[in-house]
């Protein structure tokens, strides 16, 4: 029985249709199966016993409301609403006009019935259908006002009406087109409750989503903030791979010291957007006993520049940085130590950057930059990076210029060896002549003395 009514009230429900209008469906159905039930069919009974000549309008009715359930099971959804929504009512007033006689006194209880039909149509249609809620409105107005006078004065029959206005029917025609009222009120609240709780429900979660948007907006922001500083530390890194790059490539290329010296504190110079730039290298006498750390190139203002300095270990800023082996950052300048001179006059420079060239935890010579500008760390750890590049090249010339300096000696010296040897090899060869000329000689003398020992034997005999 369940799932029949449950079929019945779901006639022409489908997924296809929008929500709103699932509803109203819905809803007619409902209030089709309540006017056959509560109305139509319990007045075809009372018909059937006291006003049996016009039983037939209730039973009318009652197709109707089924009629109306068929149409919304066929998708013909609006007409299926207007049937149940306006049909009902009409032959309830001309159930009412058989009853009353022409120029008769009204029923009050029968048009408590009427009544209860004429919300029907409020019941069935959407505010977003208004074209069907006006025209069912002003349907029910005509009825009120014309057709039911039109009805009553055509519309004649012979039923005695003595049980409604006298007897208990009265009250049962109250009762009824009241509880009809009731319950198409109560659908009608329990439809605003639904509405209600859909709309509170939408609202919070509406308000959920909305605090999902927020955060995934302040997540979206707080990625794309970390997709930005990625960026930018990318960029910083690229930045420095780049110089360090560029700097190689200098230090690859065939040029005599000096000059390449003086490449290298113009490109960086202005790789960094400072204002001046020194290169200063280590220097130390063959037992590493005395260290003077020579300025070898200096570049300022696109131009190179030509001064003269050297410092002992630990004097002064760079024989500091020479000795403690660490980076010095002064943001605070003092008066007298650099100025930077160009066309327009001379100043001191805000920021002076000190880095030693360290390789294999020896220093080979220390870079000195000054700017008007800030240096950022990035660019501070890039000239740390760029110190050891520099470090290692020039620690590798140190020890090539010593093995070309052994070589030399080592060749100075085989050559020196060989001269000896040719020397020695001329002194044996004499040494040899000489021996021969000796041995020819003793063989002469041997001869003598044999030819001698000859003649004195043969004297010794003759005698």
């Amino acid at each position: 029985m369940k799932k029949m009514f449950e079929g019945i009230l779901t006639a022409g429900v489908h997924d296809d249709l929008p929500k709103y209008l699932s509803k109203k469906v819905y809803i007619s159905n409902m209030v089709a199966l309540v006017s056959a039930l509560l109305i139509a069919l319990p007045y075809s009974v009372l018909s059937y016993f006291l006003f049996r000549p016009i039983m037939f309008v209730p039973l009318i009715a009652t197709v109707i409301c089924g009629f109306g359930i068929f149409l919304n099971y066929l998708g013909l959804n609006k007409i299926g609403r207007l049937t149940i929504g306006l049909l009902p009512l009409l032959l309830a007033e001309v159930f009412v006009a058989y009853l009353v006689p022409p120029g008769g006194k009204q029923l009050f209880s029968m048009y408590v019935v009427v009544m209860g039909f004429s919300v029907t149509p409020f019941l069935v249609f959407d505010l977003r259908e208004r074209t069907y809620i006006v025209i069912s409105s002003l349907l029910i107005l005509l009825t009120f006002l014309f057709l039911s006078d039109w009805l009553n004065a055509h519309l004649i029959s012979t039923v005695d009406t003595t049980i409604i206005t006298d007897g208990p029917l009265g009250l049962i025609n109250i009762f009824l087109g009241v509880s009809f009222m009731i319950v198409n009120i109560i659908i009608l609240s329990n439809e605003n409750f639904k509405s209600e709780q859909t709309s509170e429900l939408l609202i919070s979660e509406m308000d959920q989503k909305s605090e999902e948007v927020k955060k995934s907006e302040s997540d979206l922001k707080a990625k794309i903030l970390e997709i930005e500083k990625n960026q930018i530390e990318e960029k910083k890194r690229n930045w420095a791979t780049q110089g360090i790059a560029d700097v190689s490539t200098i230090l690859r290329s065939d040029q005599e010291g000096g000059k390449l010296y003086d490449k290298i504190t113009s490109y960086v110079t202005e790789y960094l957007k400072a204002n001046q730039c020194g290169l200063f290298l280590v220097e130390s006498d063959e037992h590493q006993e005395k260290v003077k750390i020579r300025l070898k190139s200096c570049y300022a203002y696109d131009r190179k520049k030509f001064l003269e300095k050297e410092f002992d270990s630990g004097q002064g800023l760079i024989g500091q940085v020479y000795l403690e082996k660490e980076t010095i950052y002064l943001k605070d300048v003092p008066t007298g130590y650099i100025s930077v001179t160009s066309g327009l006059g001379e100043s001191i420079p805000n920021e002076v950057l000190i880095v030693p060239l360290i390789v294999n935890d020896e220093v080979e010579g220390v870079l000195e930059f000054a700017s008007f500008a800030q240096f950022e760390d990035y660019q501070i750890q890039f000239v740390e990076q760029l110190g050891e590049t520099l470090a290692a090249f020039i620690n590798f010339n140190r020890i090539n210029e010593k093995t070309k300096l052994l070589l030399e000696d080592s060749q100075q010296q085989a050559e020196e060896m060989r001269s000896q040897e040719e020397e020695m090899r001329q002194n044996m060869e004499e040494i040899s002549a000489t021996q021969e000329e000796m041995s020819r000689k003793e063989q002469e003398y041997l001869s003598q003395i044999e030819g001698l020992k000859k003649e004195l034997e043969s004297v010794t005999i003759k005698a």
